[in-house]
């Protein structure tokens, strides 16, 4: 959860982050997660938040969770061909 934790924190400088996302998606590579497999990590990523914010979870709530989960994972698509 820490590079979560890192990752929110600087969602506004969200470039600043393009290469620790690019080590992330080469280790991620070694494991055998491949770039389609980032769509379900983010899905889980939400159903666990809504799950455990219950009914703090709301539309804007996930929206800004959409928005940055995709900003993540296009970094790590960069990182994996890159």
């Amino acid at each position: 959860m820490n590079f979560i934790n890192k990752v929110v924190v600087r969602l506004d400088k969200i470039d600043d982050l393009k290469d620790d996302l690019g080590k992330m998606a080469r280790v991620y590579a070694e494991y055998g997660i491949l770039p389609q497999h980032y769509y379900l990590m983010k899905d889980a990523l939400l159903w666990t938040l809504q799950q455990g914010l219950n009914t703090d979870w709301n539309k804007d709530v996930e929206n800004a969770w959409i928005c940055g989960s995709i900003e993540v994972i296009n970094l790590l698509h960069r990182g994996y061909i890159g």
